[in-house]
């Protein structure tokens, strides 16, 4: 089944079930309580946020935040597994190239293509500028939420690692900060599997074809019982 078909089923399942479940992490509700800087390759290189997926595990998207840019900041979004004190495995998400340069709050969303995690696990969104050829020496702010202990979100925490250009450090050592210092302004969007998993029941053509011949030919006894 193509993916077009599927996704034209799916759009009638959700209509047909209800609204498929979402949540939202958010931890953009407490007022602005400072930010960390500088977010730069010769500074801070990355700056992140740990969290845990809950009931519902696909990860839709996620949004980070900056501001305050001195020249232009060139980074990459990432997600990763984490295991308290360091990104571990491959990238289980990675964006294209983004420039930042305004003086005001600005989120940077990412959509992730509907990224199935474990709700046992936890998880590290981050930004960093390491290993990005040609980029410019800016450097930015990162907006916080609480601090010194104080998170508004109960399942993460702001991270950061002085890692300069040294990307492949971000698996392989402990990070310079890996909580107690409140939570970075984040927004991650999940939805629920169940949707997934009707789709992915959907029979094959060949199958549904089959189906309905047999449908049709079960009709067609009742019909001729009716008659006789």
């Amino acid at each position: 089944m193509n993916a077009s078909v599927r996704k034209l089923i799916a759009v009638a399942l959700t209509c047909s079930a209800g609204v498929a479940s979402a949540s939202l992490i958010n931890t953009t509700t407490m007022p602005y309580s400072g930010s960390w800087a500088p977010f730069s390759d010769t500074n801070t290189a990355t700056y992140g946020q740990t969290f845990k997926s809950g009931a519902d595990t696909v990860l839709d998207s996620f949004t980070l935040y900056l501001d305050h840019a001195s020249r232009t900041v060139d980074f990459k979004a990432y997600v990763y597994a984490w295991n308290g004190s360091k990104a571990v495995g491959q990238a289980l998400y990675s964006s294209d190239v983004q420039h930042f340069s305004g003086t005001q709050i600005t989120g940077f969303t990412f959509n992730t293509g509907g990224l199935q995690l474990n709700s046992s696990l936890r998880y590290v969104a981050f930004l960093s500028t390491s290993g990005i050829a040609g980029g410019e020496d800016g450097s930015a702010n990162m907006p916080n939420s609480g601090s010194f202990g104080s998170n508004p979100y109960a399942d993460g925490d702001f991270v950061y690692f002085n890692n300069g250009d040294n990307f492949n450090a971000l698996t392989t050592n402990a990070w310079d900060m890996t909580g107690g210092q409140g939570d970075v302004w984040f927004q991650a969007s999940f939805s629920g599997a169940a949707l997934a998993a009707r789709v992915a029941a959907i029979p094959e053509p060949a199958t549904m074809g089959l189906t309905a011949a047999a449908l049709g030919a079960v009709a067609l006894v009742r019909r001729r019982r009716n008659a006789a």
